[in-house]
């Protein structure tokens, strides 16, 4: 979801001239194809954390500051959707699953990177990661063509 958001604010920005501006990414193709490089990576980043945290069955930092990440996000969601949606109770229940989720996508990248530091993730192997980038990277596609249409 945010990175719909993110889309859909970069290709509105596109149109516009700004005094800082990158040659390539006026190309339709090289955008995208970045924008879906960096998707794909950031979701089987947390796709791996999330395996990780299953595994386990535990998450990699106190429930203290799980807690105070939701209560951060909570704040910022739901002040975010007030101010855009009209009902006030959809905008609670919005901002409390928007900051749930992004909570649990932080708590799993940083499970990955502990994975990756102390080299739990070589165990998973190359074929399997490929594999699981090849179907984030077509995912991250249609929900950045998802993004433009809505």
């Amino acid at each position: 979801m945010v990175f719909l958001i993110a889309a859909k604010r970069y290709s509105n920005r596109s149109n516009q001239r700004s005094s800082f501006h990158v040659p390539s990414f006026k190309n339709n193709y090289v955008k995208t194809f970045a924008l879906s490089l960096v998707m794909a990576f950031f979701m089987v980043f947390t796709l791996y954390g999330l395996y990780g945290m299953l595994a386990v069955r535990d998450i990699p930092i106190p429930y203290a500051v799980a807690l105070l990440i939701f209560a951060v996000l909570f704040v910022i969601g739901y002040e975010f959707f007030d101010s855009r949606l009209a009902n006030k109770k959809s905008a609670l229940a919005v901002g409390f699953v928007f900051s749930l989720f992004l909570t649990i996508v932080l708590i799993a990248l940083i499970n990955f990177g502990l994975m990756a530091y102390h080299g739990d993730v070589t165990g998973i192997g190359w074929e399997k990661f490929i594999i699981a980038f090849a179907v984030c990277l077509i995912i991250s596609v249609l929900l950045l063509k998802y993004a433009e249409n809505y």
